[in-house]
């Protein structure tokens, strides 16, 4: 699945549309159309973007499913995709459920239901005898359950939401066909055969319009011809062990299974992140903070010049600073910083209990005009500091800073640094900055976010001040 944003476009209309490439073997196999277009009967992005979700989805199950490639010869290939399911009451009080309807056709439907609830009272009087029958429920069908009815009413943020479906999508094509009370230790092994063999960059060209399942036969001529593959990391791979085991606890509390042997196979990690990624040194700073004051007339969005310098002077990760609201920045005791925390009925989020904070600004960024830009924020009636409609916004930062802005900066490290280096940077210069003691580390700790390991700061200390950790902030000079 690539990313979303692609499959979604705005007509001049302002309605979202869905639209989807199909894969150049198919369509040379059925003779089809180029690609599948749906409107999404929306102006809002938001609710376009998770439509498109649930859209993706539902081709990339019909992409892998060789069983139904006919379907392809009709001559609207979207009737395929953008159904909707309901519930219709029938005249006796019975409640059913109605799945895929394409939207337009409810009424239909329902006459439909009566018609074959009509006749089948019209039967013979001699009741026949019926055999009770579990029902029987596949892997593919719980993960759609549980995809598109389940961790909607949580409070997953868009980027869980996009990495669990990508992932769940990728199992769907290795173990989907499954009966998932039959699911056994056995599959999964086998399973995780098959997911060794995913690529690690599936963005790239030879592998972006095939699902999981046909990579994976890519991949394994490829090295059946004697090829090399970059495959999953450990990382990545014990990532996918942890939608899958997400999604089997879940699938246990439904009562459609009863597996523990999910946890089982992940790969040891040799080489834990934090020791992948450099920090930023004090010369590798300079070199940024003069390139950015440099480029900051040159830049197409404030945020490419602010988000890196709060980045640098307080080591906030980019997710907490770019989704920031105006109402965020705020004055404790006098002093001037922004406040880290979920908002109800915001698309805010932290990443866990201590994340919530208040962060002074340095008076670097005082002077950089941080507070003239969020007055004229607050002016004009923005909701974000930074950002004019909602988006993955810690997404947004990385890729522009990682992919355009780093590739500027000829460091002998690139490959282990990373916007995510500046929280390295800052923790490294603040307790390198005075001898280090145990109060300076747990002002660091609440500064960045980190829950003190410290059994009477983590239970007991409530609230460090703003100017203690003003105090503390200051001690980063570059």
């Amino acid at each position: 699945m690539g990313n979303l944003s692609s499959y979604v476009y705005q007509h001049t209309n302002g309605i979202f549309y869905f639209r989807r490439a199909i894969p150049s073997s198919i369509r040379q196999k059925h003779n089809t159309r180029p690609d599948i277009r749906v409107s999404l009967r929306t102006r809002d992005p938001k609710t376009a973007l998770a439509l498109a979700r649930r859209y993706a989805v539902q081709c990339d199950e019909l992409f892998s499913n060789d069983e139904h490639m006919d379907l392809f010869k009709k001559r609207s290939v979207k009737d395929l995709v953008g159904k909707l399911d309901f519930v219709v009451t029938t005249a006796d009080g019975h409640k059913v459920e109605l799945n895929n309807i394409k939207a337009g056709e409810e009424e239909t439907a329902k006459q439909l239901l009566q018609q074959s609830l009509d006749m089948l009272e019209k039967r013979s009087d001699k009741p026949a005898k019926k055999q009770e029958q579990k029902h029987v429920v596949t892997i593919h069908d719980a993960i759609h359950e549980f995809l598109f009815k389940s961790i909607d009413s949580t409070k997953w943020s868009d980027n869980n939401r996009y990495y669990y479906t990508r992932r769940l999508a990728a199992w769907n094509c290795i173990i989907g066909k499954h009966t998932i009370a039959d699911f056994s230790e056995e599959m999964y092994v086998k399973a995780l055969k098959e997911l060794a063999l995913l690529p690690a960059h599936q963005n790239r060209k030879e592998y972006k319009a095939l699902t999981p399942d046909k990579m994976i036969q890519e991949v394994r001529r490829i090295m059946s011809e004697g090829g090399e593959v970059e495959t999953l990391t450990d990382e990545t791979f014990n990532k996918y062990i942890t939608c899958l085991n997400t999604f089997f606890s879940w699938a246990n509390s439904k009562g459609y299974c009863n597996c523990s042997f999910i946890e089982k196979g992940r790969r040891k990690l040799t080489e834990s992140s934090r020791d992948k990624r450099d920090a930023f040194t004090s010369e590798q700073i300079r070199t940024i903070i003069n390139l950015l004051n440099i480029n900051r007339d040159r830049f197409r969005r404030e945020w490419h010049y602010f988000i890196p310098m709060i980045a640098i002077y307080s080591g906030a990760r980019q997710a907490e600073i770019a989704q920031l609201d105006v109402a965020d920045i705020k004055q404790e005791n006098g002093i001037w910083g922004f406040e880290i925390c979920e908002t109800e009925g915001s698309d805010k989020s932290v990443k866990n209990r201590s994340s919530n904070r208040f962060v002074p600004f340095h008076s670097e960024l005082i002077k950089c005009g941080i507070l003239e830009y969020h007055a004229e924020r607050l002016k004009g009636g923005f909701e974000k500091l930074f950002f004019d409609e909602r988006t993955d916004y810690g997404d947004s930062v990385n890729k522009w800073f990682n992919r355009t802005f780093m590739e500027k900066l000829d460091f002998q490290n690139r490959s282990k640094l990373a916007f995510h280096s500046f929280r390295h940077s800052a923790i490294t210069e603040m307790m390198n900055a005075q001898s280090s003691d145990d109060r300076t580390m747990i002002i660091v700790q609440h500064i960045v976010g980190h829950a003190p390991e410290n059994t009477t700061a983590n239970t007991y200390l409530k609230h460090i001040t703003a100017d203690n950790k003003l105090r503390v902030l200051e001690l980063l000079r570059y």
